[in-house]
This record gives C-alpha cells, sequence and structure tokens, in this order.
C-alpha cells in the first residue's frame, strides 16, 4: 500500500504540473481526482492498522467495558472492602435522597474507570464513556 501511494503522490504531480501547463482537459482533472480519492484511502487504512489508531483504541475500550460490566455483580456480591473500592475507581460521587419509604441513589458511572483516560486537554478536554445512574435502596 505505502509503494501504491508513492506511486500515485509522483502521479498527482505529474498530473498537477500538466493542468498548471494549461492543459484543462476534463479527462486530465478526472484523473487528478480518482489518484487524489485513491491516496485518501490508502493513507486512512493505513492508519487503521497502527496499533494506537482511534479505531483500534475503541474497540479496545470497548472490550475492556463489557468484560467489567460482565464482572460486576461478582464484584458487587464481593466483601464490602472489594466492592468499595471497584465503586470509587468508577464513581466520583453518590447521593443520597429520601424518596418515601426507600432513598434513590444517583451519580455518574464512569465504564473505563475515572482518571484513566487523557487527551490533548487531559481529562477535562476528553469525553468519557459514562452513564447516570439511579437505584432505590429501602429504609
Amino acid at each position: 500500500m505505502r509503494r501504491r501511494k508513492e506511486a500515485l503522490e509522483r502521479e498527482v504531480a505529474n498530473l498537477a504540473t500538466a493542468v498548471a501547463q494549461g492543459d484543462f482537459s476534463p479527462a486530465l482533472r478526472a484523473a487528478l481526482v480518482n489518484r487524489e480519492h485513491e491516496i485518501c484511502d490508502i493513507t486512512a487504512r493505513l492508519l487503521e492498522a497502527r496499533p494506537d489508531s482511534l479505531q483500534r483504541r475503541l474497540s479496545n475500550i470497548r472490550t475492556y467495558v463489557l468484560a467489567e460490566m460482565k464482572n460486576l455483580r461478582e464484584v458487587l456480591n464481593a466483601d464490602a472492602a472489594r466492592v468499595r473500592a471497584k465503586l470509587a475507581n468508577h464513581i466520583e460521587k453518590i447521593t443520597l435522597k429520601p424518596n418515601g419509604e426507600c432513598y434513590l441513589a444517583s451519580g455518574t458511572w464512569n465504564f473505563v474507570g475515572r482518571g484513566s483516560i487523557g487527551g490533548a486537554g487531559g481529562t477535562a478536554g476528553t469525553i468519557l464513556p459514562q452513564a447516570e445512574f439511579f437505584v432505590d435502596f429501602a429504609a
């Protein structure tokens, strides 16, 4: 793919030179557009193949979240210290509000763990996969 991309880039340079010298034929312009599209496609495929590609990272996050969610029931049924540690990793704050004869627990669940992902702006500039939750507990 890299060799094909280099060949296409040379062809684009040659076609651009021909256009610059005054050859404005529709076939020449179409050839230029087709090669530029192919270069973009090859570049995208090359970037996707890298281990740090966005596609690969999203796939890894999805796999991690699914594994953690499958394990959640087991963790919540474990000893209290382990449950607190696990919840602290995903929830910054739980708010309890009286709701008749029970309490409503609410908060925001961060699926990948609080502070585990940073972007160009740090964690403040990163959109984290999270969801709000509400649970009724008996008083």
